[in-house]
C-alpha cells in the first residue's frame, strides 16, 4: 500500500467566521475522511500570514494503491449529501497538492 499526503492551504478573512471553522472540522474533515484510502487529517494555522488574513494548512494522510481512484472518489462526493458543502467554501483554498511517500515516515520515539 502506498501512502501520500493531501495537502490544502486555504486563506481566509481575519476574523474566521465560526460556523465555517465549525463546519471544516467537525464535518467537512470527517467527510473527507471517509473517502477509501483517507486515514488521518489535522489542521494547522500557519505562523506567516499576509495582513489581515488567517491561512490554514491541512494535512490529509492517505493509503491507497489506487491514489487516482481516491481522488476521483473526494472530487465526485464534493457537494453532494455524503460531503456538503458550504457556501463559499471553495472560494477560500489557496493551493492543493498531493504527494506521495518516498520513505518511510521518521519518528522520534525513546
Amino acid at each position: 500500500m502506498e501512502q501520500y499526503c493531501f495537502i490544502i492551504i486555504t486563506v481566509g478573512p481575519d476574523e474566521e467566521d465560526d460556523d465555517y471553522r465549525a463546519w471544516y472540522e467537525c464535518q467537512h474533515m470527517p467527510d473527507v475522511l471517509d473517502v477509501p484510502g483517507f486515514v488521518s487529517a489535522q489542521r494547522f494555522r500557519l505562523q506567516e500570514e499576509p495582513e489581515n488574513m488567517r491561512r490554514y494548512l491541512t494535512l490529509f494522510e492517505i493509503e491507497t494503491d489506487d491514489i487516482e481512484k481516491s481522488m476521483r472518489t473526494l472530487r465526485q462526493r464534493a457537494g453532494t449529501s455524503l460531503m456538503p458543502l458550504m457556501k463559499g467554501a471553495g472560494q477560500q483554498t489557496a493551493q492543493r497538492m498531493v504527494g506521495r511517500a518516498v520513505m518511510p515516515k521518521l519518528t522520534n520515539t525513546p
